[in-house]
């Protein structure tokens, strides 16, 4: 029997089993994820289980990479089923890691397999699971569909044109896309892609830009019109960016725009006028910024120019700590322009100082308006997030917590969201097996986690409307 769709996969106790039946069927809304909007909107099958589980999954990849696997049977040209194979014999070896965890949950979920996915029974499994992602319930929205998706929100550019959202809002009435703004390319003066980035800018926005005060307007311009397709949040990659007093910005950016690129010192004014005054139009338009720290990014130059960005070439860095956080929240709260404001780090050392920083800087009628986010990214395990809840539960953070997200290009990696609401379920039961928290008020809680808290925290008349609906 594949367990790993029962009720004993991960819960520990009675009290654990029965808040996940009382969530287990909680709509999900996934707001932050890249999975991209044309794959959704063209809505085609999948050629096979190689393209499903290997085409855009970088934690495949890395664990492929550290098993000895050939690059041709991870991102090359090996034929599917070589690759498939290749996948299964690496992962049927990963005993206490995530990764073997989700792909039997997705074998049993989605699949409907009864028994565990091997290289003993892989051949009889290809066939299968080849056949059923033929069918109209195995299309990308058909799956998200089954994983009870209601809204998600993907990772844009600003000068995407967001063509795709504005088909699937016009024809899609189940899921609701929204777009996300990422600016972070535009804020990046130090790097070969920002001059190049304010060239797509000029053109998408039909805005010259010979200066900072015309990057500002190029951007705002831009945010106009992802707000008007229902964007309701900003996301930083932060781990590059360190705020400064923004004086003398508009020299720095004269200098780099001479040149091309900016000095690290350039770079870090630029970024912080940019950043500060993003953050006031995101407070204007009641989004939410999302700042992601400590991940050090492409260290291998050798996979790097082989295989360019989101490769798995990624790792966790020391984070800049809450000294380079702290001052732009500070300053943003005393101009009245803070947003809705989630802190992501992949270093979990830095969990006590984040989770304590939010305290900081509550507000009135707003839960958690400074927040610690999901354990992030290499972190989405079993400790990482039990670690990370327990931060929030000792720091009053986990009534106002908006829960899970996938961070994700591939569709079947939507099952963290049963993994995660299965180890919530742990955590909150384990308080009820102790005697120190009631079961109903734990189901209350753990709902709210899982739907409800998200959709009121990120708002906006379009989210807010659609979920009504559910």
């Amino acid at each position: 029997m594949n367990y790993f769709a029962t009720d004993r996969f991960v819960l520990t106790s009675d009290s654990a089993r029965a808040l996940y039946k009382d969530c287990k069927e909680t709509p999900i809304f996934d707001f932050h994820n890249h999975l991209p909007p044309q794959l959704l909107y063209e809505n085609r099958n999948f050629k096979d289980m190689a393209e499903f589980w290997l085409a855009g999954d970088h934690y495949i990849w890395r664990a492929m990479r550290l098993a000895g696997v050939e690059e041709r049977c991870i991102t090359g040209d090996a034929p599917g089923k070589e690759k498939f194979l290749a996948w299964v014999g690496v992962m049927e070896t990963l005993a206490g890691c995530q990764l073997y965890a989700w792909t039997q949950q997705q074998m049993a979920v989605l699949f409907g397999e009864e028994e565990p996915l091997t290289l003993a029974n892989a051949d009889a499994v290809w066939e299968r699971c080849n056949a059923k992602l033929q069918t109209e319930d195995f299309k990308p929205r058909s799956l998200l569909k089954r994983f009870g998706v209601a809204a998600l929100c993907t990772t844009d550019e600003p000068f995407d044109t967001l063509e795709w959202h504005k088909l699937l809002q016009r024809e899609e009435t189940d899921i609701l896309c929204l777009p996300s703004f990422r600016p972070d390319k535009l804020l990046a003066a130090s790097k070969d892609v920002w001059m190049d980035s304010i060239k797509k800018l000029e053109k998408s926005e039909g805005i010259a830009i010979a200066s900072l005060e015309d990057l500002k307007a190029a951007l705002a311009h831009s945010l106009e019109r992802f707000n008007a397709c229902g964007c309701r949040t900003a996301d930083h990659g932060y781990q590059g960016l360190k705020y400064v007093d923004p004086t003398g910005a508009e020299e720095a950016f004269q200098s780099a725009f001479a040149r091309g690129i900016a000095t690290e010192g350039e770079a870090d004014l630029i970024s912080s006028a940019l950043l500060a005054y993003l953050a006031g139009l995101y407070e204007g338009y009641g989004m939410v910024m999302q700042l992601h720290s400590g991940a050090l990014r492409n260290g291998s130059t050798r996979l790097y120019k082989a295989l360019g960005a989101d490769c798995g070439g990624d790792s966790v860095d020391d984070a800049p700590g809450v000294q380079s956080i702290v001052p732009l929240l500070d300053t943003l709260e005393q101009d009245g322009k803070l947003p809705r404001t989630i802190l992501y780090c992949l270093d979990d050392g830095q969990y006590p100082a984040l989770a304590t920083l939010c305290a900081a800087f509550a507000a009135p009628g707003i839960k958690n308006k400074v927040q610690l986010g999901a354990a992030w990214w290499f972190n989405d395990h079993q400790r990482g997030m039990m670690k990370h809840l327990s931060y929030l539960m000792e720091n009053a953070l986990l009534p106002g917590f908006v829960g899970m997200l996938t961070d994700s290009r591939s569709l079947g990696t939507f099952v963290r969201h049963d993994y995660f609401r299965r180890i919530l379920c742990n955590a909150v039961g384990d308080c009820v097996e102790r005697g120190e928290y009631p079961l109903e008020s734990g189901k209350k809680l753990v709902n709210n986690i899982c739907f409800q808290n998200a959709v009121e925290y990120f708002g906006g008349d379009m989210l807010k409307a659609h979920c009504a609906k559910i």
